[in-house]
């Protein structure tokens, strides 16, 4: 709980310190990258100022209302602690279920060491008025084009790390013939959304029963599917004006830009507030949520957490 009320307290502090930012003149970014021209050529535009806004406000409420939520859920697992204590399932020696494959780990693993290493240089870049984050990027390991470098070095892998999926999505769909429904959003969802909530202020006695995803895993998963090929898209953009220019125009390069830094600062936050309490933090799986180095988690467990996935807990088609 304390835990979550610090970093929601550190998200606020960030909304207060962006605000003024997204004045044109308060707007603050490093002077000699290929895309900078175009930025402050359109730092004024309409289009630039709506889209920071839009970001900036779909950032604030999106994420406090999860984190409100996550703490709505903390409360209420207190108190069913209070009333009748319980812990999920499962023992190391027990019989195991496949959760994730080999290829899924190693995308998961790719994905994670890139977006983090990319993501905080390329971040320590977007404000230079930061005085730790300015003399790291300037002053230690060899300076500003170094660490850009380092940055465009992760930032291919996390491209590579898009085609991988696309590629093995489309292998096991067209080649293998696999329906791989499971993570696609149902009616179901829409209701196990509002049950939950109906839980968390009292209305609902238990949680709902899942699956083989959860609604929230589902949310997660279309929200990183999204928010990293833009990245990816974006970033090809700003380092490559040349190219670039003539596709989408100068305009489109500032926009480009700026969708590039607040799509980073949202999947971050998201990351931070969200993916990181789900997958390791909440209840039953602090202070480390092994599956996804492992793959596997107790048959027990699994079926605790997700009682509906007949395939995976009883091996049926």
């Amino acid at each position: 709980m304390l835990v979550e009320l610090v970093i929601l307290a550190a998200f606020i502090w960030f909304l207060v310190y962006m605000y003024p930012t997204l004045d044109p003149d308060g707007y603050r970014f490093f002077g000699d990258a290929p895309h900078v021209p175009y930025l402050t050529q359109y730092a004024s535009h309409a289009a630039v100022t709506v889209v920071r806004w839009a970001f900036y406000l779909i950032t604030a409420f999106s994420i406090i209302f999860m984190m409100l939520t996550i703490i709505g859920e903390l409360i209420r697992w207190r108190i069913n602690q209070s009333r009748q204590p319980h812990t999920l399932p499962g023992s190391p020696g027990e019989e195991k279920v496949e959760r994730f494959n080999n290829t899924f780990k190693i995308q998961h693993y790719l994905l994670m060491i890139s977006f983090t290493l990319a993501g905080v240089i390329g971040l320590l870049q977007a404000f230079p008025d930061w005085a730790a984050g300015n003399n790291f990027l300037t002053n230690i390991w060899g300076g500003l084009e170094i660490k850009r470098n380092f940055h465009h070095y992760f930032a291919y892998v996390l491209d590579f790390t898009v085609f991988y999926f696309i590629f093995y999505i489309a292998y096991k769909f067209f080649i293998k013939k696999e329906k791989m429904r499971a993570m696609l959003p149902r009616f179901k969802d829409l209701v196990d959304m509002i049950h939950m909530n109906l839980y968390i202020i009292g209305f609902e006695k238990d949680e709902p029963d899942y699956e083989r995803f959860t609604f929230g895993q589902k949310i997660d998963f279309f929200i990183i599917l999204f928010g990293v090929p833009t990245l990816s898209l974006t970033g090809l953009a700003m380092h490559y004006t040349w190219i670039s220019e003539h596709v989408i125009s100068g305009l489109g390069i500032a926009l480009a830009s700026v969708i590039h830094r607040s799509m980073a600062l949202f999947l971050t936050w998201f990351i931070i507030t969200v993916h990181y309490y789900y997958a390791h933090l909440s209840p039953g799986l602090f202070p480390v949520n092994t599956v996804i180095l492992t793959g596997k988690m107790p048959r027990s467990r699994y079926k605790a957490l997700f009682p509906l996935d007949d395939e995976k807990i009883e091996g049926k088609k």
